[in-house]
């Protein structure tokens, strides 16, 4: 990160998580900890770029890849910068794989139709899942590290889809599909765009339901309820195996 701050041996002044402490002595899990407390006190309604920014010296190296990593996704979504945060090198390996490159489109993210539509969107959901595995392999707090670092791009896509939608400002720049690293102006892309928002739109329908009114974005929408409420549902099912929608404490 690219931040000035000023570091003494009992208080880290431009963190609010780590008053009173010392990076360095903070256990890798304090600091998921700490970072993940961070990301949900974020607010939408300052300005971009108001909030003080999170310094490399505020998570030391013991806290892992997986710390370090969610902390880049974390710094840029609570200063507001939801598409950067998408955009980051650490969010695209998550979405796209170890394939990713920083400068490169998807792969299929200029096809047409709902099919190319639903295999990207299924690949996100196999290369999380393929992360996840990773990280509980390596142990230790990695896992709630990998956690964190979804928590944090779904947060990304959700306010993104928010700010445009609800509070602004307008994102002019945003691509159609969050994986994708700009937006391109080809009619062929204006035309795989508008075929993979029909697609969006349609996933998100609930019990037949379609959203109401019109809304700009809906891959935004569609990524932060794959990675924030349909994961969290599969967990859910498999811990709750009893059917209980019908249950009332009445």
């Amino acid at each position: 990160w690219r931040v000035e701050s000023r570091v003494t041996s009992h208080e880290v002044t431009m963190n609010s998580w780590v008053k009173e402490s010392v990076p360095a002595e903070l256990s890798p899990a304090a600091v998921v900890v700490a970072l993940e407390r961070d990301l949900l006190m974020s607010s939408m309604s300052r300005p971009a770029g108001s909030a003080a920014p999170i310094a490399p010296s505020a998570v030391p190296e013991k806290a892992g890849p997986g710390a370090r990593a969610a902390a880049e996704v974390v710094a840029l979504v609570r200063r507001g910068h939801y598409l950067a945060a998408l955009r980051c090198p650490e969010a695209r390996a998550l979405l796209l794989g170890p394939r990713a490159e920083a400068d490169a489109a998807p792969a299929s993210a200029d096809a047409s139709g709902a099919a190319a539509a639903a295999d990207f969107y299924a690949s996100i959901a196999s290369n999380v899942a393929a992360a996840s595995a990773a990280a509980s392999a390596r142990g230790g707090v990695e896992p709630a590290a990998h956690e964190l670092l979804v928590l944090a791009v779904g947060v990304a896509a959700l306010n993104a889809f928010h700010q445009v939608n609800v509070t602004g400002p307008d994102l002019p720049n945003a691509p159609a599909c969050p994986a994708a690293p700009a937006a391109s102006k080809s009619a062929s892309a204006d035309k795989s765009a508008s075929e993979w928002n029909k697609h969006a739109l349609a996933r998100l329908a609930v019990d037949g339901e379609d959203l109401v009114g019109k809304c700009r974005l809906p891959q935004y929408l569609l990524l932060a309820s794959a990675l924030l409420v349909d994961r969290c549902a599969t967990r859910t099912e498999a811990l709750v195996q009893a059917e209980v929608t019908g249950a009332t404490l009445a």
